[in-house]
Parts: C-alpha cells; sequence; structure tokens
C-alpha cells in the first residue's frame, strides 16, 4: 500500500473515532468504551509515527483522558493529515502550500 493510501485510510479511521469519541461524549456509554478509543488513537499515532518523519512528535494521551478529549486530539490529527496530503498534492502541481497550527508546532518541514 502507498503511503498516499495508508494516510488516506488512517483519516478515515480518525473520522470514525472523531464520531465514536463525540458519541461516548453526548451519550452514556459502557465504561469500556474510553479504553477502546484511547487504544484506537495510540495505534493510529503509531501507525503515522512510522509512516511519516512529520509525525514523530505526535503528542499521547494520558491514561485519564476523556472521551471529550480523544475526541479534540484525533480532530487535531485528522487536520495534520488532511494538511499532509494537500501539501503533497500542491507539491506535484508547485502551487504555494500553507499549514495548520499542530503541523507548525510540531515542527513538519514543509510548515510555513
Amino acid at each position: 500500500m502507498t503511503e498516499e493510501r495508508e494516510l488516506k485510510r488512517l483519516a478515515r479511521l480518525l473520522r470514525t473515532l472523531v464520531w465514536d469519541a463525540g458519541f461516548a461524549v453526548v451519550h452514556r456509554t459502557p465504561p469500556d468504551t474510553l479504553p477502546f478509543l484511547r487504544r484506537q488513537y495510540a495505534g493510529i499515532a503509531h501507525r503515522l509515527r512510522e509512516l511519516d518523519p512529520a509525525f514523530a512528535r505526535l503528542p499521547g494521551l494520558p491514561e485519564d483522558a476523556s472521551p471529550g478529549a480523544v475526541r479534540m486530539a484525533a480532530r487535531s490529527v485528522l487536520a495534520c493529515i488532511e494538511v499532509h496530503l494537500r501539501h503533497r498534492q500542491r507539491t506535484r502541481r508547485s502551487l504555494p502550500t500553507t499549514g495548520c497550527l499542530l503541523v507548525r508546532l510540531l515542527g513538519a518541514p514543509y510548515a510555513t
């Protein structure tokens, strides 16, 4: 699987995770839901770190993270992946690029 396809797959997983965490925030969910959400986020973050050095400084979640915190973290990472994918498309066409705030904070080489 190419790196771009893998990033798109991880973006889809993050969108699902954002929806699931939002559902957990609004509705009463079983107690085993929160560890599952954290494991999902940790797995996606680990794969991103392996896949691209731009995500090497991606922060993890603490053990006591709430579903809202998982949702915010997943949305931030999703935004960075989308910026990363747009940057790749733009560099193929030589268009100017912009980066999201989290990418700038993480120190990705392409952040402007």
